[in-house]
């Protein structure tokens, strides 16, 4: 069949079989539907090369992109956590959480924001895995009909992972749920997880309240102080080792949060939600001491964090007499941080901007340097096979290898426009790149 007869909105239906071969020679592809799906998306929607590439591997993925505009938007607002997946039902997966969203389907609002945190979060915690994927998909579902007061998702029918759920939304005592052969240490696992992403649901604080009183209602019909299940049958040994690793998290006096510092010190197998939630249980003092202390480094670092941008608003200020005419090298020398995304959104939590104008143009500079790079890759490589002309100067080899080594050096990211900031400074002589 002509692939011209296909049929698609972006009216590039006139490319033909063998211009999309040839198209696929860049990605190694040559199946031409397949083909034709990466073609329109690159060409007609926007697609950077880099996001083509790793959807390459997911047919299923590029046909619902393809077909669905709801997906092409949630891919484009998702892009970087896209781009740390690596598994076809984990993409499927991933965008259906992404998609609960009061106003996700809505032509005038794409917001996508219910559980824009608490994916950003499971990203940075966990290896993305299916199962957590799911159980996030069935809290999600749950969450939103309980705070919308809907019935959109009827989660008491269909569970992807949570599958005891139903029982506790249709009984109100414990035998009922007992009495199924569900193991009750994963519903207690799953409770953790509950309590744990309540807090990053984009919703007013009441109704988060109202999530945690549900839940506790849940937690409640599962066990409670006199029974012979749930907690009191957990095993003595893990119990203990929750209890010893808490307290080592504490005594070090570290400035790592729980999941850096489990992640970081303790095996893969051990859960900083389950250690939490079995203190909890069996020694409240002990998880009282672990809440305080957590909430005074969020406060310590919240702190560090302000008057790191403080200063690197003084700094700017002091050189420009609008901070939006800094580079992004000035930015970097001045001490911003790589991770643009998650600096505008602590600027705009913590309300920084709302009391400084200056601020608020720190925040402009960093929202059009994550803008200038979102969507452009660049790696060593193609830096070094690039040319490079500042000011009638072409750049040697030698030239592009030394200001990639003083970005190293530096811990800078490989942006493009960073290496172009720096080659401009270097060829006018005002940086030392031997540093």
């Amino acid at each position: 069949m002509d692939i011209t007869t296909k049929k698609f909105p972006e009216k590039l239906t006139n490319v033909t079989d063998d211009q999309l071969l040839e198209y696929g020679e860049e990605y190694d592809i040559t199946n031409v539907d397949k083909l034709y799906y990466m073609y329109i998306l690159e060409k007609g929607c926007g697609f950077d090369k880099k996001l083509m590439k790793h959807l390459s591997r997911f047919s299923t993925t590029l046909c619902a992109i393809f077909t669905k505009a709801t997906t092409r938007r949630a891919i484009e607002y998702w892009y970087d956590q896209i781009l740390n997946i690596y598994n076809s039902d984990n993409m499927s997966m991933f965008l259906k959480c992404a998609m609960i969203d009061k106003n996700c389907h809505s032509c005038a609002r794409h917001s996508y924001n219910f559980l824009n945190d608490a994916l950003k979060h499971l990203v940075e915690t966990t290896n993305v895995n299916i199962h957590d994927l799911n159980r996030l998909y069935d809290f999600g579902r749950f969450v939103y009909d309980e705070i919308y007061e809907s019935e959109k998702y009827n989660i008491s029918n269909i569970q992807y992972s949570m599958k005891w759920f139903k029982y506790v939304m249709s009984r109100d005592t414990r035998y009922d749920l007992l009495s199924t052969e569900y193991d009750i240490n994963s519903i207690t696992n799953d409770i953790a997880f509950m309590e744990e992403y309540v807090q990053y649901l984009d919703c007013p604080s009441t109704r988060k309240d109202a999530v945690r009183s549900r839940i506790a209602t849940i937690k409640a019909l599962i066990y409670d102080s006199n029974s012979d299940y749930g907690y009191n049958k957990t095993d003595t040994d893990m119990i203990d080792g929750s209890i010893e690793r808490i307290i080592d998290y504490i005594s070090s006096e570290t400035n790592l949060m729980p999941y850096e510092y489990w992640k970081k010190f303790f095996p893969d197998n051990v859960n900083y939600s389950i250690d939490k939630e079995l203190v909890n249980v069996h020694y409240p003092e002990l998880y009282d001491a672990l809440i305080k202390y957590v909430d005074g480094l969020s406060v310590v670092n919240d702190n560090k964090l302000r008057h790191e941008i403080i200063n690197i608003t003084n700094t700017l200020f002091s050189k420009f007499d609008n901070i939006h005419n800094a580079s992004m090298l000035d930015y970097f020398m001045a001490g911003g941080s790589p991770d643009f995304k998650n600096t505008i959104e602590f600027i705009d939590k913590s309300g920084l901007a709302d009391n400084h104008s200056a601020v608020r143009q720190l925040r402009g500079l960093i929202n059009n340097l994550y803008i200038s790079c979102r969507g452009l890759y660049v790696t060593r490589d193609g830096i070094e096979q690039g040319n490079y002309i500042v000011r009638g100067y072409k750049l040697t080899d030698d030239d592009k290898q030394r200001i990639l080594n003083y970005m190293e050096r530096k811990e800078y990211p490989i942006h493009p426009v960073l290496f172009s900031d720096i080659a401009r400074e270097y060829v006018y002589g005002n940086i030392n790149i031997n540093d």
